[in-house]
């Protein structure tokens, strides 16, 4: 069956048929008008918006639905952890062709709702709207933190520490696989780097527990690639940074697929992107009490170099410093 054979309120009776847990705060959800929420006393909201755009953000013959749904939840919760916030609320805005599969967007939303489960997320609403391609899912989430906790790209400060959430390269290694349609003799790390890409888990309390130890400056996420994103902190700081390689934690799985390859899996894990990790800069007085915290918290973290006060980006490498240009990910180039 497709949508146009469901119409809106069918479709909008396919959405309200996923059930999801119950949050106190959510006064009127789902099937009116307007959402309405109760905020919590005390604490601040934040906003962020993602478009995921078909053949720009996702290929239907290499995604699932379910998959894409998760993955939309995942990019939106690392913009909202990467100013130190917990995620709450997400608005789902879908534009649709009309011969658009009905399953799609039950498959949809089964991922949207399997990945607000793991991050205590309740979908308050939305819009759905017809057109002639390509399909376009727009996500906004609405985040909460208190004042002292929200944590931006600026204020890092000479000295600091760099560090990261997680290992680097995996998202990159699969998004070659996926775009080059490549079959290697390495099914393990195969599957392990599509699942990176496609399904990619959230970063859930990695950025509130960053930031509730303040001892955090400045931080972001690396969703468009460490050294891209690095590059943004370091200009909203009026400051540069020397990374250092050997301390670069670099996903195995990716190792094993770019020799596989012949790739370059040092080139994905600094300008790979999507791993959704959080790159942070750390009061290098507090370093030992941030590793305590996100250890007991059952978050990995990684010591990656130090802010300096000149500007631009420098790697170290067997003793010889070379300047890093950054590359990532951009819409337009």
């Amino acid at each position: 069956m497709q949508i146009k054979e469901l119409g809106e309120t069918g479709v909008l009776n396919c959405i309200k048929t996923h059930s999801q847990g119950e949050d106190s705060q959510v006064i009127i959800g789902i099937g009116d008008d307007a959402a309405v929420i109760n905020p919590k006393p005390g604490f601040l909201s934040l906003y962020a918006c993602h478009m995921l755009v078909e053949n720009s953000h996702f290929i239907l013959n290499r995604s699932t639905p379910f998959q894409i749904g998760y993955k939309g939840v995942t990019k939106s919760v690392a913009d909202i952890e990467a100013m130190g916030a917990a995620s709450r609320f997400l608005l789902v805005g879908l534009s649709l062709p009309p011969d658009t599969p009905a399953q799609f967007i039950e498959e949809l939303y089964e991922g949207i709702y399997a990945a607000n489960a793991v991050c205590g997320i309740s979908t308050i609403g939305g819009d759905i709207s017809d057109c002639q391609g390509p399909i376009t899912i727009c996500l906004t989430i609405v985040g909460e933190a208190k004042a002292e906790d929200i944590t931006t790209r600026e204020g890092a400060r000479e000295g600091d520490y760099i560090v990261v959430t997680g290992a680097l390269g995996a998202a990159a290694a699969g998004l070659h696989l996926v775009l080059n349609d490549i079959s290697l003799d390495t099914p393990e790390a195969v599957q392990e780097v599509l699942q990176k890409q496609l399904q990619p888990e959230p970063p859930w309390g990695k950025g509130t527990t960053l930031a509730r130890s303040g001892a955090v400056t400045a931080m972001t996420d690396i969703s468009d690639s460490l050294s891209h994103n690095l590059d943004k902190i370091c200009k909203a700081s009026n400051k540069g940074a020397i990374l250092e390689l050997k301390d670069l934690p670099i996903a195995a799985p990716a190792k094993i697929v770019a020799a596989a390859a012949g790739c370059d899996v040092l080139e994905w894990a600094l300008n790979g992107g999507e791993d959704f990790e959080l790159l942070a800069c750390v009061d290098p007085g507090k370093l030992s009490q941030v590793q305590e915290l996100m250890q007991q918290n059952g978050h990995d973290i990684y010591v990656i170099g130090r802010i300096i006060d000149q500007t631009g980006l420098y790697i170290r490498q067997d003793d010889q410093l070379k300047a890093l240009s950054p590359k990532g990910f951009d819409h337009f180039l």
